[in-house]
């Protein structure tokens, strides 16, 4: 949170605006994220105004607030690596973006948990001989990139500590059962029905599409749904919608190919 003083101490006004425009360019990110794999702004626009759904219960002025930015940057980056829109050049501001990120909020570890995930479903599409795989050539720069955000993630106060203060923070049992962000997504409140109704959508979307959703697009929504299914807090919602919603737009657009 080192990097967060200046803005706090600018007050709670400042406080507050900033959140504002934290949120503001998230769910805008959402946005571009879902016209990049669906090519339609319409469903664009559903993506987002769904994640904000989600995510009306996460919306605290929190230092977890800071970490909706290098999220979405970093899905965006990797994603768009990946569908070979974006030169290995970019990869370098993945480390970049960790730095910040482990400075600003323990959600960082998501950062490296879907980095991994990249790397785990794009090698095993390239072991299948499936259809859009990486090159082993463009696969190593990604192992390069995982590695190095992995490095980088001791410059921070606490150094490799970090972790263990992420790791006593997911295990600490009072958080668990009393902080409103931790709780499991209730169905009966709004940002829980849309939660639930999210993967309705998706699991909709993979069935109907007519292009099979990639093993990267498996491990990461289920991995996301996972973390919020399993108690992995309120926040859980905003990461799975960020990458849920604009996976369900990618196999909307695949079945319907017209929408624009």
């Amino acid at each position: 949170m080192a990097v967060l003083y200046p803005v706090s101490a600018g007050g709670f006004p400042l406080v507050i605006f900033a959140r504002n425009v934290l949120g503001t360019v998230a769910f805008g990110l959402v946005a571009v994220e879902a016209h990049r794999r669906s090519g339609s702004w319409r469903l664009a626009a559903l993506a987002m105004l769904l994640t904000a759904a989600m995510s009306i219960n996460a919306l605290t002025t929190r230092t977890q607030n800071w970490s909706w930015l290098p999220y979405m940057l970093v899905l965006i980056v990797l994603g768009s690596y990946v569908a070979k829109q974006l030169s290995p050049r970019w990869l370098v501001a993945l480390p970049l973006m960790m730095i910040f990120w482990v400075n600003a909020h323990g959600a960082f570890i998501l950062g490296l948990l879907i980095t991994g995930a990249f790397v785990a479903g794009e090698t095993m599409q390239r072991l299948l001989k499936q259809a859009y795989a990486l090159t082993w050539d463009r696969l190593k720069l990604l192992y390069l990139a995982f590695g190095s955000m992995i490095l980088v993630t001791v410059f921070n106060p606490l150094g490799i500590g970090v972790f263990a203060y992420v790791l006593d923070l997911l295990t600490d049992a009072p958080s668990q059962r009393l902080i409103n962000e931790w709780q499991t997504p209730d169905p009966r409140s709004i940002a829980g029905a849309f939660f639930y109704f999210s993967v309705l959508v998706v699991i909709a979307s993979f069935a109907f599409a007519r292009r099979r959703p990639s093993i990267t697009d498996v491990l990461l929504v289920c991995g996301l749904a996972w973390m919020s299914f399993t108690g992995g807090a309120l926040c859980s919602l905003v990461w799975h919608g960020g990458y849920a919603d604009c996976g369900a737009v990618l196999e909307q657009a695949a079945f319907n190919p017209q929408a624009g």
